[in-house]
């Protein structure tokens, strides 16, 4: 089913708070039995699968990070400059904006674990690029699969976040030190889906 939404430009204001908020969270810490992911983490859209790309990001097609709805937005490892690392296996989580917020299953503010545990979030990074979903839908919450297409993953399903302005931070963790891991040594991104403007 095909849900419109309003095509306004956002305020500038809201997605920097969001952003800024993310940026409270990021850290390249690394203690004993913890490892931190370096590198970078991003969104992106995926035409490929979805369709038309003005039908999906709204803001740079080259870095989208304003997107026309929560099921438009793929996970993507670092670009070759600044690369994911290390190597090994992941898992993600789309958290509500907030410092510090707790990207294992439990924690405050973890809007995917509302629809599946992280062993359904997993993923492979080969040569700082995304290179294997490994998700099984074995969780208790019995979620299915999420998509993977060249490299990409579909961050859908996740509940929809309390932020006014729309805003979501995604987190990705190494799993080299065990689970759960320490907020501090995941990478974020914050992203922003347009509000659903009613008829």
């Amino acid at each position: 089913m095909t849900t419109f939404f309003n095509e306004r430009k956002p305020a500038k204001h809201s997605l920097a708070v969001g952003i800024s908020m993310a940026a409270m969270v990021l850290s390249s810490m690394t203690m004993m039995g913890q490892v931190a992911a370096g590198g970078a983490t991003f969104t992106t859209f995926n035409a490929h699968v979805d369709g038309e790309p003005s039908a999906l990001c709204l803001s740079s097609a080259v870095n989208c990070n304003v997107y026309t709805g929560e099921e438009y937005v793929w996970l993507n490892g670092g670009p070759t400059a600044n690369a994911l690392l290390p190597d090994g296996q992941y898992f993600f989580a789309v958290l509500d904006p907030g410092a510090q917020s707790n990207p294992n299953d439990g924690g405050p503010g973890n809007l995917s674990d509302d629809e599946d545990c992280y062993l359904n979030r997993t993923f492979t990074v080969t040569n700082g690029e995304v290179s294997g979903y490994d998700g099984s839908s074995s969780c208790f919450f019995n979620s299915p699969p999420h998509d993977f297409d060249g490299g990409k993953i579909r961050l859908a399903p996740y509940a929809e976040s309390t932020s006014s302005g729309g805003v979501y931070v995604l987190a990705v963790c190494s799993l080299a030190g065990g689970y759960p891991v320490r907020p501090e040594d995941c990478a974020y991104d914050a992203f922003k889906v347009m509000q659903v403007m009613p008829e």
